[in-house]
């Protein structure tokens, strides 16, 4: 048992250091695992939580032909979109996107629609997230492992940025965005959450999660296996993820 806890540490260890050692390095559209939609143009999406959890930034890509908004790019990237009227909370529109675990709740303006809300199912096993309003900035992702975040007036709020380069390779982020910005061949666009309204811009994300903690458990698995001469016992199919949402 003390082995098999030893190994668990040494292999969270070691999937630290690799997300210490990515955040070093240049990340660029080859880099994106992730991708949404379909077509010779090419965006990146970066959401930043400001939460303290690896990664602090996850990234997804978006391919599209002819003309495309902020917004076309986050509803098509984010398993589920719902859209409420602000402050009232009237359900307006739900949309399916391309990534189960990233969920979007927007609020509807005058003048368009904004984020109010972003979670995702940062460990992979069926996250499901209840979102507040304007007035009443309460919203919870029922797992406390996932990530969800969400303001408007009191908690803070979705602070945007965009770069017509790459701002983890010599570019830099720039200006603020907002969703019904037109988007352009080789733009990044970042999304980083505000607490208590201090703005800054999104972090070098880092490889996504699935992806670095499947090569810590695999180290990790070997490490056991050698000292223990038992195997790996198969993982159960993760369930797609699930979104509470008041109507």
């Amino acid at each position: 048992m003390v082995k098999r806890v030893f190994s668990v540490v040494v292999g969270a260890v070691a999937w630290m250091a690799l997300c210490d050692g990515a955040a070093a390095q240049p990340f660029g559209f080859d880099d994106i695992n992730l991708w949404a939609g379909s077509g010779a143009n090419r965006a990146a999406m970066v959401i930043d939580w400001n939460d303290g959890k690896h990664p602090q930034s996850v990234v997804w890509g978006y391919r599209w032909d002819g003309v495309a908004t902020s917004q076309d790019m986050l509803m098509a990237i984010a398993g589920t979109t719902v859209v409420h009227q602000t402050e009232t909370d009237v359900f307006v529109s739900s949309h399916t996107g391309a990534d189960p675990r990233l969920f979007a709740r927007l609020s509807q303006f005058g003048f368009g629609d904004g984020i109010f809300g972003l979670g995702y199912d940062h460990d992979g096993d069926g996250g499901a997230f209840t979102p507040g309003f304007e007035r009443s900035e309460t919203g919870f992702a029922t797992d406390p492992d996932d990530r969800y975040a969400e303001g408007w007036f009191d908690n803070g709020f979705w602070a945007g940025s965009g770069s017509s380069g790459d701002p983890f390779d010599g570019g830099s982020w720039q200006g603020f965005t907002f969703l019904g910005r037109q988007i352009q061949d080789g733009d990044w666009e970042g999304w980083s959450f505000a607490p208590g309204f201090a703005q800054t811009a999104p972090s070098h994300p880092l490889p996504e999660p699935t992806t670095a903690l499947l090569l810590a458990s695999v180290w990790t698995a070997c490490l056991v296996t050698r000292r223990t001469g038992s195997g790996p016992r198969l993982a159960q199919s993760k369930r797609p993820a699930r979104v509470q949402t008041r109507r």
